[in-house]
């Protein structure tokens, strides 16, 4: 698992808040009627009703891709990659053509830093569908954890002219120029989509980590509330908060969300040791005792 930076912030929040195209196969009415009424509970952060019809959709309609997909999405979301990579596969066999599937797979190579194999599926799902936002925004990803960043900002211009009123295409080119400490390029970025008729929490999530970087810390902190205040349990969101919370001396603010993601991932302190702000607290007997309750963390 590579530590928490600025593109792994971005790796699956681009998804996460896009909908899924949960087939290319025609499926049959009951099933595009159940398949639709998990999409709603996605789109309203409701995994679990999801969840759930995708698994009894699976019994009903074993020849199927779509309940796999919708298994693959949560799972990806909520940080069970291996999860979601077998329903990913399982949904590639059942559906060889479906480009949501080997984004999957390529988003689970990218949060992996397995960064060739990622751009290998993000190459497959743009064959199938080229002009996809959200394959070519995760493609950006992959090439600029490489280290080609010209060959991103490339694309990245590419996805604004395919799709100027899409806030990934500005998310995409902001995580890229503040990865080159070009703070207030990014945040321009940000603020073109900020203007976008529907604005997407993960702008929200970006901006602030990139305000923290920048050292505006209780700009950053407000943008990351904005983040939460649609959906309490986001990871980064929580995360960056966390930090800016460590960065001020605000210990038992910060243990109160450090205790609430170390219950969800088992590898926080895989996050934990790589982010600066935390230094301070490696060694505090009850910040310790939260990341070394899990015993996944113990042997980092």
């Amino acid at each position: 698992m590579r530590p928490i930076i600025l593109t792994i912030l971005l790796t699956l929040a681009i998804s996460f808040f896009s909908p899924p195209l949960f087939a290319t196969q025609e499926l049959p009415a009951d099933l595009q009627t159940k398949i639709d009424e998990a999409a709603k509970d996605l789109a309203n952060w409701d995994f679990d009703p999801a969840v759930e019809i995708a698994m009894q959709t699976i019994k009903d309609y074993p020849d199927y891709a779509a309940p796999w997909l919708i298994i693959a999405f949560v799972a990806i979301q909520t940080g069970d990659f291996e999860s979601g990579m077998r329903a990913a596969d399982k949904a590639l066999v059942l559906d060889p053509e479906n480009m949501e599937a080997w984004n999957y797979k390529g988003s689970i190579f990218l949060a992996l830093s397995s960064l060739y194999e990622a751009l290998y599926c993000f190459n497959k799902a743009l064959e199938i569908e080229p002009k996809s936002v959200e394959v070519l925004n995760n493609k950006v990803i992959a090439l600029n954890d490489l280290g080609r960043t010209q060959e991103a900002l490339k694309l990245v211009d590419e996805m604004i002219n395919i799709a100027p009123d899409d806030y990934r295409t500005y998310s995409a080119k902001a995580v890229i120029l503040a990865g080159l400490n070009k703070y207030a390029d990014a945040l321009a970025e940000l603020d073109r989509a900020e203007k976008l008729p529907e604005v997407d929490p993960s702008v929200y999530q970006i901006k602030g980590y990139i305000l923290k970087l920048d050292g505006r810390l209780d700009e950053a902190l407000t943008y990351e509330d904005k983040a939460l205040a649609v959906y309490p349990q986001y990871f980064d969101a929580l995360f960056v908060k966390a930090a800016i919370l460590a960065k001020n001396n605000k210990k038992e603010e910060m243990l109160a969300i450090i205790k609430e993601l170390a219950a969800q991932y088992p590898d926080i302190g895989t996050y934990i040791s790589a982010e600066p702000d935390f230094a301070n607290y490696l060694n505090d007997p009850e910040f310790k005792k939260l990341i070394e309750t899990n015993p996944q963390s113990q042997q980092q």
